[in-house]
C-alpha cells in the first residue's frame, strides 16, 4: 500500500469523530454495491439526471455529472494502526456550472502501537475510523453521513475543539525544537506547493462579550525557547509559560478567555473544529498530532 501523507496536507479541513464503523472496507465483498447506493444518494439529493440504463457499463457513473467517483486505501509510513486510511472523493458538475465541485472526506484509524506493520482485519467487523476530515459541503456530507448511516450503522459527531486540546497539540509541536532538524525528505510536501518558512506560534483568544474584539498574539521561535527556558524551573507547560508571559506584558489573565485558535509553522486548529497541516510538516509531528486527535473521547471534544 502507497504511502500517500501527502493528502493529508496543505489543505483546510474540517473534523467529525466516529464510534466505529460495521463493515467498512475497501475489500468487502458488498462494497462496490454499497459505493452504488452513494452514487444513487448524490442524484437524488442533486436531482441530477440519469444515465439510461439500457447504455450503462460496468465502468460507467449513474450520471454524467458525476465525473470522479474513487474510494481507496492508503498509509502514512510510521502511524502504527490496524486498519489503512480511506480516502473517499468525488465531484459533480451541476447544470448551472462550469466546473464540478470537488469533495474528499479522508478516514483516519486509531492509533495501535501494539498493531504489526501490515494492518489486519477486525474480526468483530466493527471498523474504527474515531476522526473524520473532510473537505466538502455541507450539503455533500450530509448525503455520505445518512449513506454511512444506512450502510454501516456509523454516526458521525462534529468536533470542536476545546483549550486542553489545542494546548496539548502545542505541547507536541514544542518537541521538534529540541529535536535533531527533520531533513527535507522527512518533511510531507505537497507538489507544487510553496513551504512556509518557519515562523512561530500565533495563539487567538476571544472574549465572552461578542462586541470585544479578539486577541491575538504571535511568538518567533527564538522568543519561544527564551520565555520556556525562563521558566521551566517552574515545571510549567509551554502554554503555561507563554501565558504567563503575556500576563506580565499585557495584564490580561488570558488562560481565562476561550481559545480559539492556535496557528503553528506547520499546523493550524481552530476551536469550530477546523483544521490544517501546513506543507513541509515533519513527519513526526504529523504523527503526533493524529495520536493525539484520534485518541479524543466525543466528550473531551466538547469541554
Amino acid at each position: 500500500m502507497e504511502d500517500q501523507a501527502d493528502l493529508l496536507a496543505e489543505k483546510t479541513l474540517r473534523a467529525k469523530c466516529s464510534a466505529g464503523m460495521y463493515n467498512f472496507s475497501p475489500k468487502a465483498r458488498n462494497m462496490r454495491r454499497r459505493l452504488d447506493n452513494l452514487e444513487s444518494l448524490l442524484v437524488e439529493a442533486y436531482s441530477l439526471p440519469r444515465r439510461d440504463p439500457r447504455k450503462m457499463t460496468v465502468r460507467n457513473r449513474m450520471s454524467e455529472s458525476i465525473q470522479e467517483f474513487t474510494l481507496h486505501a492508503f498509509q502514512v509510513d510510521g502511524y502504527r494502526c490496524r486498519l489503512p486510511f480511506i480516502r473517499l472523493f468525488f465531484s459533480i458538475l451541476l447544470p448551472n456550472k462550469d466546473k464540478p465541485s470537488s469533495h474528499e472526506i479522508l478516514f483516519i484509524p486509531e492509533w495501535d502501537s501494539s498493531a504489526q506493520s501490515d494492518q489486519q482485519e477486525q474480526e468483530d467487523g466493527i471498523f474504527k475510523y474515531p476522526l473524520i476530515l473532510f473537505r466538502a459541503t455541507d450539503k455533500a456530507m450530509h448525503v455520505v453521513e445518512q449513506w454511512l448511516e444506512q450502510a454501516f450503522d456509523c454516526y458521525l459527531v462534529n468536533l470542536s475543539f476545546q483549550r486542553p486540546v489545542m494546548e496539548g497539540l502545542l505541547e507536541d509541536w514544542k518537541f521538534h525544537l529540541v529535536d535533531t532538524p527533520p531533513t527535507e525528505d522527512m518533511r510531507i510536501k505537497v507538489p507544487n506547493s510553496r513551504q512556509k518558512e518557519i515562523a512561530g506560534v500565533t495563539i487567538e483568544y476571544e472574549f465572552k462579550e461578542a462586541e470585544l474584539s479578539q486577541l491575538r498574539f504571535t511568538f518567533g521561535i527564538k522568543q519561544i525557547i527564551d520565555i520556556h527556558k525562563k521558566l521551566s524551573d517552574n515545571k510549567l507547560t509551554l502554554i503555561e509559560a507563554l501565558e504567563s508571559h503575556l500576563h506580565r506584558v499585557v495584564r490580561i489573565k488570558v488562560w481565562k478567555l476561550k481559545m480559539a485558535r492556535i496557528t503553528l509553522d506547520d499546523f493550524s486548529i481552530q476551536h469550530d473544529g477546523t483544521l490544517k497541516f501546513i506543507n513541509g510538516l515533519p513527519r513526526t509531528n504529523l504523527i503526533r498530532y493524529l495520536k493525539r486527535l484520534t485518541s479524543l473521547e466525543q466528550s473531551d471534544s466538547r469541554k
